[in-house]
Protein backbone atom coordinates (compact mmCIF):
# COMPACT_ATOMS: atom_id res chain seq x y z
CA UNK A 1 0.00 0.00 0.00
CA UNK A 2 1.30 3.18 -1.27
CA UNK A 3 0.40 6.46 -2.65
CA UNK A 4 0.23 4.91 -6.08
CA UNK A 5 -1.86 1.28 -4.48
CA UNK A 6 -3.88 2.68 -1.92
CA UNK A 7 -6.16 0.26 0.05
CA UNK A 8 -8.93 2.54 -0.20
CA UNK A 9 -11.59 2.95 -3.39
CA UNK A 10 -10.72 5.61 -5.46
CA UNK A 11 -13.11 7.58 -4.18
CA UNK A 12 -12.84 6.65 -0.28
CA UNK A 13 -8.64 7.64 -0.68
CA UNK A 14 -9.85 11.36 -2.04
CA UNK A 15 -11.94 11.71 0.98
CA UNK A 16 -9.32 10.63 3.14
CA UNK A 17 -7.18 13.21 1.53
CA UNK A 18 -10.11 16.14 1.75
CA UNK A 19 -10.49 15.50 5.54
CA UNK A 20 -6.87 16.02 5.98
CA UNK A 21 -6.90 19.26 3.70
CA UNK A 22 -9.90 20.60 6.08
CA UNK A 23 -7.90 19.91 9.12
CA UNK A 24 -4.97 21.61 8.23
CA UNK A 25 -6.56 24.43 6.82
CA UNK A 26 -8.40 24.77 9.89
CA UNK A 27 -5.21 24.36 11.97
CA UNK A 28 -3.71 26.91 9.78
CA UNK A 29 -6.21 29.62 10.30
CA UNK A 30 -6.07 29.36 14.15
CA UNK A 31 -2.31 29.41 13.90
CA UNK A 32 -2.77 33.09 11.68
CA UNK A 33 -5.86 34.25 13.87
CA UNK A 34 -3.67 33.56 17.27
CA UNK A 35 -0.11 34.23 15.82
CA UNK A 36 0.84 36.52 18.25
CA UNK A 37 -0.24 34.15 21.42
CA UNK A 38 1.69 30.81 20.40
CA UNK A 39 4.06 29.26 22.71
CA UNK A 40 6.89 28.38 19.98
CA UNK A 41 8.68 25.79 22.61
CA UNK A 42 5.54 23.80 23.07
CA UNK A 43 4.40 23.83 19.55
CA UNK A 44 7.86 22.78 18.63
CA UNK A 45 7.46 19.97 21.01
CA UNK A 46 3.88 19.52 20.00
CA UNK A 47 5.14 18.77 16.65
CA UNK A 48 8.47 16.45 17.58
CA UNK A 49 6.54 13.95 19.94
CA UNK A 50 4.27 12.39 17.55
CA UNK A 51 7.35 11.32 15.66
CA UNK A 52 9.61 10.70 18.65
CA UNK A 53 6.99 8.39 20.02
CA UNK A 54 5.63 6.69 16.14
CA UNK A 55 8.16 6.70 14.25
CA UNK A 56 11.43 6.59 15.89
CA UNK A 57 11.47 3.89 17.81
CA UNK A 58 9.93 1.49 15.25
CA UNK A 59 13.14 3.24 12.38
CA UNK A 60 15.49 2.34 14.71
CA UNK A 61 14.19 -1.24 14.89
CA UNK A 62 13.81 -1.21 11.41
CA UNK A 63 17.78 -0.82 11.05
CA UNK A 64 18.70 -3.46 13.59
CA UNK A 65 16.30 -6.17 12.29
CA UNK A 66 18.59 -8.59 10.37
CA UNK A 67 15.99 -9.25 8.04
CA UNK A 68 14.19 -5.67 8.61
CA UNK A 69 11.19 -7.14 10.07
CA UNK A 70 9.95 -5.17 12.96
CA UNK A 71 6.64 -5.96 15.78
CA UNK A 72 3.20 -5.21 14.81
CA UNK A 73 3.32 -2.64 17.73
CA UNK A 74 5.33 -0.09 15.94
CA UNK A 75 2.82 -0.06 13.42
CA UNK A 76 0.15 0.45 15.51
CA UNK A 77 2.16 3.10 17.61
CA UNK A 78 3.07 5.08 14.18
CA UNK A 79 -0.63 4.73 13.43
CA UNK A 80 -2.10 6.00 16.84
CA UNK A 81 0.72 8.91 17.25
CA UNK A 82 -0.26 10.09 13.34
CA UNK A 83 -4.02 10.06 14.28
CA UNK A 84 -6.14 12.99 14.36
CA UNK A 85 -8.44 11.38 16.80
CA UNK A 86 -4.81 11.18 19.36
CA UNK A 87 -3.78 14.87 18.54
CA UNK A 88 -7.53 16.15 19.35
CA UNK A 89 -7.03 13.84 22.96
CA UNK A 90 -3.66 15.34 23.02
CA UNK A 91 -5.11 18.59 22.56
CA UNK A 92 -7.81 18.16 24.75
CA UNK A 93 -5.83 17.23 27.82
CA UNK A 94 -3.75 19.95 27.54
Amino acid sequence: MDHANPFETPTTYKLHRLEYLVAFAVVIGFGVAHIHQINWWLAAGSFLYIDLIGYIPGAIAYQKSPNHRISKGYYVAYNTMHSMVTQGAAIGLW
